[in-house]
């Protein structure tokens, strides 16, 4: 199985944070695809959880070694850059990047961003992750 995971999915997932939705099991055994904005996007939200104390030191390390290999399929945002701006709207250019990722590559997105679930519908296929609560 292939999918684009956006940012809030596999913070989700490095924290273990995953709801029933989507089994980390599972999700491990997925090809994994999303822009190059992922990274910067995952560490930020990572830094900011550390700094809130709402993950430990010892979880935000481990999470930020994770990020060297999930996802493995990492592709730079110049590739779809012409298609970014027709999506922006509703949605900010860093979802947009991730919608025309999953367009181009015709495969779901996987969010937890409910705003950003409806938007892309009219682009490509979304599953919405709900969060543990």
């Amino acid at each position: 199985m292939k999918i684009v995971a956006d940012a809030s999915v596999l913070v989700d997932f490095l924290i273990g944070n995953m709801s029933s939705t989507l089994d980390r099991n599972e999700f491990k055994s997925i090809d994994i695809y999303a822009p190059d904005l992922i990274i910067n996007e995952a560490i930020s939200c990572l830094s900011r959880l550390r700094r809130n104390e709402i993950i430990s030191n010892s979880l935000y390390q481990d999470s930020i070694e994770d990020l060297t290999l999930i996802p493995k399929n990492i592709i730079s945002s110049r590739t779809f850059i012409n298609s970014i701006p027709e999506k922006l709207g509703n949605i900010s250019a860093y979802d947009a990047a991730y919608v025309c990722l999953a367009e181009n590559l015709q495969i779901p997105l996987y969010t937890t961003d409910e705003k950003l679930s409806k938007s892309a519908q009219k682009y490509c296929e979304v599953k919405l992750i709900q969060r543990k609560v």
